[in-house]
């Protein structure tokens, strides 16, 4: 695929396409995987799709934000945050859910026994907060809103204060809004 533009955009669309079976079974193995693959391949070819295997383990962006703030966790505990990419309107959450903590356990060892809680949210639930189809980036990124230009976590209305991955002192996404979030608490304390 190239590059299109118009009058507004320029833009290169991909699809990102995965397969999952029911209960994640080994299913496309020997004959019926590489029958399976070579249909996929021809119906890539003739429409200009490009076709790779999807591993099992899950692509995961993990931030443990009680390692620079420590008391976002109860003593002796760690905050562990797990985030990927999921389409809006994906609807096998228990299903992704398992395969998150699979993957997980795979980078940590016996970390199921040890959780004491897990809340899952998905593109929906962000669109019911922030609008936006799920996408959750606040201010525009650019350099003049980063950094020492960051939006402060204090406005010039009285009592009216942000939080989040766009307000205040310093780190991105996650860490950015615990920080932003304990700034704030600290001030209305």
């Amino acid at each position: 695929m190239s590059i299109r533009r118009t009058k507004h955009a320029v833009f290169d669309l991909k699809y990102y396409l995965v397969w999952i079976p029911k209960y994640r079974k080994h299913i496309l193995v020997g004959e019926v995987a590489q029958y399976t693959k070579e249909v996929l391949q021809r119906i890539a070819d003739e429409y200009g799709f490009w076709v790779d295997t999807i591993p099992d383990a899950l692509n995961i962006f993990n931030p443990v934000p009680s390692n620079f703030a420590p008391d976002i966790a109860p003593e002796g505990k760690q905050l562990v945050t797990a985030c990927m990419f999921v389409p809006f309107g994906f609807r096998d959450i228990a299903g992704l859910r398992e395969a998150v903590i699979e993957t997980m356990e795979r980078l940590i060892p016996g970390l199921r026994k040890h959780v004491m809680w897990i809340d899952v949210s998905t593109p929906a639930d962000l669109n019911k907060w922030v609008g936006e189809n799920g996408a959750i980036i606040g201010v525009a990124q650019s350099t003049r809103q980063s950094g020492k230009n960051r939006p402060s976590v204090t406005t010039p209305i009285r009592n009216l204060y942000l939080c989040g991955a766009e307000a205040g002192g310093w780190g991105v996404g996650t860490e950015l809004a615990v920080e932003s979030a304990r700034t704030v608490a600290n001030l209305i304390a």
